[in-house]
């Protein structure tokens, strides 16, 4: 077939068209956006950070540093039951317990923000300088969220602390909340020890012949066997008493009626 000079005339001019100038710069395409690090589209159970890096939409688990969470299917069986979580926003959600849907701090709700310096609080948690101090051990004696950074004197002065444990510190900044000022009582003794009052024991019965410190009794189980006679005993209180004979209850002084 002969070509015409109008047929390559047109060849020619699509061809320019079509093609840019020998030379001429060429348009980059554009960069691909910025993400978390993971492909989007990832398969169920690989590692995510939100839920576009999953083909399911899902992005859910514990923790919530970089790849701790998990790619779940959106169909996944669930547990009807609803548990709390705090999410990584710091925000309590509920949620299935088996499917949270999200990824999470921790199981159970978010801990409280802690309380300024100056409002009540129970424990050293729950303040935000984490100094919880004063008097009262209970909660209707809350101690007052104080300042790390209060004045406090330079004494060393000794506590006894809700522990029942004595401790030492400043007399004007304690640092813990504390039953009394001064240390803390011994321990009930335990049976057979020495004592001088039934308080002094973890049963509550002192006995024994004897009324002064030189002569002390001993700590006897209350529920010890006991002979089932009676004998006449003088109370160190100097009244007349009359109780088992192998287990007087209290301190006497003779095994008779007082004169």
């Amino acid at each position: 077939m002969r070509t015409t000079p109008a047929i390559a005339g047109l060849a020619a001019a699509l061809l320019l068209v079509g093609c840019p100038p020998s030379g001429a710069p060429t348009q980059p395409p554009p960069p691909p956006p910025p993400g978390s690090g993971y492909q989007p589209g990832a398969a169920v159970g690989a590692a995510c950070d939100v839920n576009n890096d999953c083909a399911s939409g899902v992005c859910e688990g514990q923790g919530c540093g970089v790849g701790q969470g998990v790619c779940a299917a959106a169909d996944r069986m669930c547990t009807m039951d609803a548990a709390s979580y705090c999410g990584c926003d710091g925000q309590t959600f509920t949620a299935s317990g088996s499917c949270a849907g999200r990824r999470y701090a921790s199981r159970g709700e978010c801990a409280p923000a802690g309380k300024p310096d100056g409002d009540a609080c129970v424990a050293a948690s729950d303040c935000a300088s984490g100094v919880c101090e004063g008097q009262g051990c209970g909660d209707d004696a809350p101690g007052v969220c104080a300042s790390t950074q209060r004045a406090c004197t330079m004494d060393a002065a000794r506590y006894c602390g809700c522990d029942g444990q004595t401790f030492t510190a400043s007399g004007s900044c304690p640092g813990q909340r504390f039953a009394q000022r001064g240390p803390c009582a011994p321990p009930p003794a335990a049976d057979g020890a020495a004592c001088l009052a039934n308080s002094d024991c973890a049963s509550g019965v002192c006995e024994g012949q004897g009324c002064g410190p030189d002569a002390p009794g001993a700590c006897a189980p209350a529920n010890r066997a006991c002979t089932k006679d009676l004998r006449t005993y003088c109370g160190c209180d100097g009244q007349t008493f009359r109780a088992s004979g192998s287990c007087p209850g209290k301190r006497f002084s003779a095994r008779a009626a007082c004169p």
